[in-house]
């Protein structure tokens, strides 16, 4: 396909990082540092 005139994927990846950057998205830095606290999910034993 890139032969014929189509787009790589490390073409296409580069667009929509530099897309969503434009647009005042969080940075891969940003996305990095922060993480929701998660709740334990109950497993099957555990709800006798």
């Amino acid at each position: 396909m890139v032969r014929k005139g189509g787009v790589s994927l490390d073409d296409m990846m580069s667009l929509l990082r530099r897309e969503q950057q434009s647009r005042g998205g969080a940075s891969e830095q940003e996305r990095a540092k922060w993480r929701p606290t998660l709740e334990s999910i109950p497993e099957g034993n555990d709800l006798c």
